[in-house]
């Protein structure tokens, strides 16, 4: 994990709750052969949180913190994010194809206040709007 847990409270800025949750959910919840980065550089992209797997491919996590479930909000991080995909797909992948490669590198929108209803809400919504990416909830969640 980067930066391992001891220092994830020097973070500059700090990680905000949401941030926080989804990276312990991950140190929680994955096996030991994910590798967690929290904000990492990624050629100054910074997503809030990338998981590696060798067998797997990649996760790029985007938190939005706003509490609206207005899906215009929640464009702008998700441009971001394929953004993101495609500078991971060119820079650190070029070997891959475009198409087929595309799917080594999921993506996910934290929306931390939404509850998995509201987010079915905004979904069914906003027709194809959020093709390719996963809609996360953190709700359900709960922090030990």
């Amino acid at each position: 994990m980067s930066p391992p847990c001891g220092d994830l409270p020097q973070l500059d800025p700090p990680l905000k709750g949401a941030e926080r949750r989804l990276v312990e959910m991950f140190h929680d919840q994955l096996a030991e052969e994910w590798e967690i980065y929290t904000r990492p550089h990624l050629n100054g992209l910074r997503p809030s949180v990338v998981v590696l797997h060798p067998d797997v491919g990649t996760g790029v996590f985007q938190v939005v913190q706003s509490e609206s479930s207005n899906e215009d909000i929640f464009e702008k991080p998700l441009q971001r994010l394929h953004f993101i995909q495609r500078n991971i797909l060119e820079l650190y992948c070029p070997r891959l194809e475009a198409h087929s490669g595309i799917a080594a590198i999921t993506l996910g929108l934290v929306l931390p206040h939404l509850s998995d209803l509201e987010v079915d809400d905004v979904e069914s919504r906003s027709s194809g709007t959020w093709s390719g990416a996963h809609i996360i909830c953190l709700a359900s969640y709960a922090c030990a």
